[in-house]
């Protein structure tokens, strides 16, 4: 998940200027080469991202621009609040909002915890394209 910013002074969390119509993501992860990759890929996917490196701060980053991210992308093993949490949350307080968790274990009881709210799990290691696929279609229903 990787943040591509254009210009280090921008924003921090935010790797486009403007949304330009675009889908507005969320994707929070603890690991800085994971957030630069998820975020640039999904930049040339066509997505607006934000990122954050904790389950705090992508609840901070999420209110502080509502209204214009979309869905949320969490790593299950955030440290602060791990994104079986971090969904369960979301589905509490934003319920319209998609999140996908992201899990080195895709079928056990926290998966299907996570499923049982609504939420997606994809399986790590992530397949990028799917990821889209899935955001896609959670997005576009």
């Amino acid at each position: 998940m990787f943040t591509s910013l254009a210009d280090p002074s921008a924003e921090p969390g935010f790797s486009s200027t403007e949304l330009d119509g675009r889908h507005g993501l969320l994707v929070a992860t603890h690991t800085p080469s994971a957030r630069r990759l998820f975020a640039d890929y999904l930049t040339d996917c066509g997505f607006a991202v934000w990122t954050a490196d904790s389950g705090v701060e992508a609840l901070d980053v999420f209110v502080r621009h509502m209204g214009s991210i979309e869905a949320v992308v969490a790593d299950a093993g955030l440290p602060d609040l791990p994104g079986g949490e971090l969904a369960a949350l979301f589905h509490r307080h934003f319920p319209g909002v998609p999140v996908c968790v992201l899990s080195d274990e895709p079928f056990g009881t926290v998966a299907d915890e996570v499923r049982e709210i609504g939420a997606t799990v994809v399986a790590k290691p992530v397949h990028l394209r799917r990821l889209v696929q899935a955001l896609s279609a959670e997005l576009d229903s």
